[in-house]
């Protein structure tokens, strides 16, 4: 609303400029997660969660249960200790980012195609 009480619209679409930083950031947990860097990595994926909180939420209310799912997720992350367990670290780490390109995908920001015979590639 401006000082008027009228709905302003944005001329500037956000959503080529949010694609670019969650590439940026699947390609920095890539280059991360290779390396063994978790603290990073968790870094990153939580860059990655705070880029998608709204359409977690969004998706959430529709029965996908993802804020708990990720609740979880991050709370054996804090739980196993970074350095302590570092297996079961990396394994709740990729299993986060793996959610989160649930996410995106859901969200409609991800790969989707549009003519069903792509949709079944064996990958």
């Amino acid at each position: 609303m401006n000082d008027y009480g009228e709905k302003q619209t944005s001329e500037f679409n956000e959503a080529i400029m949010q694609l670019k930083r969650l590439n940026e950031s699947w390609v920095l947990c890539a280059r991360y997660r290779e390396r063994g860097m978790f603290n990073e990595l968790k870094a990153k994926l939580l860059t990655a969660e705070i880029e998608l909180n709204y359409d977690i939420k969004r998706l959430n209310n529709l029965d996908n249960h993802y804020i708990e799912t990720l609740k979880k997720i991050n709370e054996d992350i804090e739980k196993f200790g970074i350095e302590k367990k570092r297996n079961l670290v990396h394994n709740k780490l990729v299993e986060k980012e793996m959610l989160l390109r649930e996410v995106q995908e859901e969200a409609g920001k991800g790969m989707k195609f549009q003519d069903s015979d792509y949709s079944e590639l064996d990958l």
